[in-house]
């Protein structure tokens, strides 16, 4: 989740790789050469039971929210910063996706990981674009889980 043009939450996948990084065994970040970092722990639509994380406390939406739904191998090719700056830059969710795809693209392997993503901007699509000032923090947003 984006708000006035920075992230301000990331959901957490049901993977392995983050299993061992929520254990501590893997600092975020390191975990690209653990095998089968991939597999899936946890998923919609599954054999076994799912227990999706609930966050304890609602994060009220606000006119120009930006979510980026993406996969893995979108999230793992771009850090944060890239990811507002596309934001900053562009007038449209499609513009977003499209710059981010820009940096995105020359940074994967052939045979890497396949890719996709979706922008969603909640109301004026101006206010999702616009930077917090210098120096604000938006602490009291931080903190979003899936």
């Amino acid at each position: 989740m984006f708000r006035q043009g920075g992230l301000v939450g990331c959901t957490r996948d049901h993977s392995l790789l983050e299993d061992v990084i929520a254990a501590r065994f893997v600092a975020p970040g390191s975990g690209g050469v653990l095998p089968d970092r991939n597999v899936l722990t946890g998923s919609l639509g599954s054999s076994d039971t799912f227990f999706p994380a609930v966050p304890e406390a609602s994060l009220p939406l606000r006119e120009g929210d930006a979510f980026l739904l993406c996969s893995d191998g979108f999230w793992d090719h771009l850090d944060a910063p890239s990811m507002e700056r596309a934001l900053q830059r562009t007038a449209l969710p499609d513009a977003w996706l499209l710059e981010m795809e820009r940096v995105l693209v020359p940074r994967i392997r052939e045979g890497s990981d396949n890719y996709s993503a979706i922008a969603v901007w909640c109301g004026d699509q101006d206010f999702a674009t616009i930077p917090s000032a210098p120096g604000v923090r938006l602490a009291s947003d931080s903190g979003v889980h899936s």
